[in-house]
């Protein structure tokens, strides 16, 4: 089925136009009024009369010997009446010729921050439209800003009470010094991974008393300063924390390959754990290796916090679950009010889409949680919750 407006297959011949069509009355007027002027002519010697109008002289007993009819640019009626002919011709033709579409100029592919839905087959969707070479100064007092929604990654367990730690991502607003610029968008997205966790979430903020200082962002690399190292931190935690700024300031800049290389103001080297700054980090390319990373269930959508009218509610977000399977329950007051299941795109370790709707459901707080069950005992074995309220 053909999606085209311009709807091609079903496209009728233009009908013939005859140019001109319709002036034939028109045409005959002209023609007798230009017999009778002619048989009004009476042809003599101009050759003087035009020597001296040439020469600026005023000559006028030629032209004396005109009837009353005949003017000293009569000669100028006949040209006046062809011209007449033309122009109708052309109008007639101009509004009777068949309508024809402008051709359309050559579209230009535009680029978008890591979409909501992104993440099929372990990928995700990123890509930023700004200034290749650019730099952002954090620092102290005011500075004209701009709300950006920015994609942001969380640490926080697969699932209650695991020790296991894993990036969550969430889009969120935050305060753009720039707007439009990679480097204050990722700036900001950094500001808001390493801030405190969101309202009734349950990450951990591993970078407690770092301050994001300078982002500039190349064709060759993404350089982060920071104030400091994060403190206390053992080997594991440590390497999920670089992974955190790693992802979030690729994908603000929607650059997944784009290296990141840290730096810190205090002079140290140590980033967390035992990470060092003397190299770069990147996303793995290997899907078990991402699946060691990411946590195998994200919700996109309803956002946190987020209002929405009452009835049913859509879901979407990204799974990497054994099968393809997803199972969900929506809670009002830590009791289950609705429940079900679907299956996501492709099966773990890939990550694919995932979407489903509830029943309709009452104004009030609620909060929806997606989870993979596992098939040796039926425990949950990775669970993403978010707040959403329905009035």
């Amino acid at each position: 089925m053909s999606t085209d407006d311009r709807n091609e297959g079903h496209r009728h011949d233009d009908e013939t136009v005859v140019i001109g069509a319709g002036l034939e009355h028109l045409e005959e007027s002209v023609r007798a009024q230009l017999r009778r002027e002619a048989e009004t002519v009476r042809p003599h010697d101009r050759l003087d009369a035009i020597l001296a109008e040439a020469h600026g002289s005023d000559v006028s007993a030629p032209e004396a010997d005109a009837g009353p009819t005949e003017g000293r640019h009569r000669w100028l009626l006949p040209v006046a009446a062809a011209a007449l002919v033309a122009a109708a011709a052309v109008g007639v033709w101009g509004a009777n010729r068949p309508s024809q579409a402008p051709i359309p100029a050559a579209t230009q592919p535009t680029s978008a921050s890591e979409s909501p839905t992104s993440g099929t087959q372990s990928t995700v969707t990123e890509s930023a439209s700004s200034s290749p070479t650019s730099s952002v100064d954090v620092g102290p007092g005011p500075v004209a800003t701009q709300t950006e929604t920015v994609p942001v990654y969380y640490v926080g367990p697969r699932r209650d009470g695991s020790s296991s730690l894993v990036l969550f991502r969430e889009f969120g607003t935050a305060q753009v010094a720039a707007p439009g610029d990679a480097s204050a968008k990722a700036s900001a997205a950094l500001e808001r991974a390493i801030s405190s966790s969101p309202a009734g979430a349950g990450y951990r903020p591993l970078w407690q008393g770092v301050e994001v200082k300078k982002v500039a962002v190349t064709d060759a690399e993404i350089d982060v300063a920071l104030s400091t190292g994060a403190k206390g931190l053992n080997a594991s935690d440590g390497r999920i924390a670089v992974e955190q700024l790693v992802w979030t300031a690729q994908a603000a800049v929607g650059k997944g390959n784009l290296p990141v290389r840290f730096s810190l103001s205090d002079g140290g080297t140590t980033l967390a754990g035992g990470e060092t700054s003397d190299h770069t980090y990147t996303r793995p390319s290997d899907d078990m290796a991402v699946w060691a990373i990411l946590s195998p269930i994200w919700i996109d959508s309803p956002s946190r916090g987020e209002s929405l009218p009452a009835g049913k509610v859509t879901v979407t977000g990204v799974a990497s679950t054994n099968e393809a399977n997803v199972q969900w329950s929506v809670m009002q007051g830590g009791k289950p009010v609705a429940s079900g299941h679907t299956t996501a795109e492709v099966a773990a370790p890939q990550r694919g889409k995932y979407t489903f709707t509830t029943t309709a459901l009452p104004a009030g707080d609620y909060t929806v949680k997606v989870f993979e069950t596992s098939m040796k005992d039926g425990s949950v074995s990775a669970a993403a919750t978010m707040p959403f309220t329905l009035k």
